[in-house]
């Protein structure tokens, strides 16, 4: 097995394409990629925009505590008749 460390950059579409020149045209190969989010300058993470409208969105998960605040009436269920009442 052979380690790559490649580090690049996603494209304006949000994907990103690796060319990994293996030396063996015609082979197969299993291949693993593990993402993680780049090291600036200053040692903190890079995040992308949708890790950060991800992690905005998960603080938002029970934060409205406001007792006033509840889903709209959806009216009763329907009667379901059971399968085996034949």
């Amino acid at each position: 097995m052979n380690v790559i460390h490649v580090t690049a950059t996603s494209g304006a579409d949000g994907r990103l394409l690796l060319d990994i020149p293996t030396g063996s045209a015609g082979a197969n190969f299993d291949v693993d990629v593990v993402l993680h989010a780049a090291q600036v300058a200053n040692g903190t993470e890079k995040t992308s925009q949708s890790a950060k409208s991800h992690e905005s969105l998960a603080s938002l998960y029970g934060s409205i505590s406001n007792e006033s605040f509840v889903a709209p009436s959806r009216g009763m269920p329907r009667q379901v008749v059971p399968l085996d009442s034949e």
